[in-house]
């Protein structure tokens, strides 16, 4: 009885180490600075379950408390109003936040967070080993992309050799697929576009988050873009009113859709979503 007593207490001592956070909120304390767009934001966690997202130098805040469900991943904020439910994901010293609602399963705010002392440390986003989804365009295909994720009677499901994810746009650039979102991937950069020219010969073409590089045109340029290349810009989920992209697609469409624009960089300053520019 001794020997199975101290068996027990050796086994949990050592699940303790190998899962130090599994049960508690020690790995979500902390101030968080966003670093998925440039709107400044910082997100603070406090040992009493105390909640705010605040803006420098801004009259914004918003407070509240906060809970945390191990089991499902969520992060649940209460305020003023409806709570809500931030299914969360960790990577490295990172964490993303994607906001569900409630009562139609769609993404609203989404957020990665990097634990730093300052706004002003480095925020560069890890490079992360995971596989995303691989988007195929029409050859020379320009202009607005809908990607209507989680249709039953959307295009079918097809992988790559590699077992990733292949989504081929149709002419027109709306598509309903049963493939589900992937709203980590996608924060963390890990969608590629590919296109295949009239000789067979495949090409990637190069993307970037809007939200990433409001007034931020000089860095693109810095990372080697140019004015008149063609990329993919991309500008998040459930951008567009409802209304409108059951109109494109002429019938009710349910459940996250993925927003975004091929063109040329001088064409793509203008968010016409969030009335934003990369320059003015």
């Amino acid at each position: 009885m001794v020997l199975n007593l101290k068996f027990f207490l050796a086994l949990v001592s050592l699940i303790q180490i190998c899962f130090p956070s599994v049960q508690t909120n020690e790995g979500i304390i902390g101030k968080w600075y966003c670093i998925s767009n440039n709107n400044g934001l910082i997100y603070e966690f406090q040992s009493d379950n105390y909640f705010s997202i605040c803006k420098p130098n801004s009259p914004l805040k918003i407070e509240g408390k906060f809970e945390v469900d191990y089991d499902s991943n969520k992060i649940i904020v209460y305020g003023e109003g409806i709570p809500i439910h931030y299914t969360f994901q960790f990577e490295h010293d990172q964490l993303i936040l994607i906001d569900y609602k409630i009562f139609t399963g769609q993404i609203g705010h989404y957020a990665l967070l990097k634990k730093v002392n300052s706004p002003t440390d480095s925020v560069t986003t890890n490079i992360s080993t995971d596989r995303g989804q691989q988007i195929v365009l029409p050859y020379l295909f320009h202009g607005l992309a809908y990607i209507c994720y989680n249709q039953n009677d959307g295009s079918e499901k097809v992988y790559t050799s590699d077992n990733i994810p292949l989504i081929h746009i149709p002419t027109n650039g709306f598509l309903q697929t049963q493939f589900k979102e992937d709203p980590f991937n996608f924060i963390k950069g890990n969608i590629s576009f590919l296109t295949n020219d009239t000789n067979n010969i495949w090409h990637k073409i190069p993307s970037f988050q809007f939200d990433k590089y409001i007034d931020k045109y000089e860095e693109l340029v810095n990372q080697g873009f140019k004015e008149d290349s063609v990329y993919v810009c991309l500008y998040g989920y459930n951008r567009d009113r409802r209304i409108d992209i059951n109109k494109q697609f002429k019938k009710i469409i349910e459940g996250n859709i993925l927003f975004f624009k091929v063109d040329t960089l001088k064409n793509l300053m203008y968010n016409p979503y969030e009335y934003t520019y990369l320059k003015k």
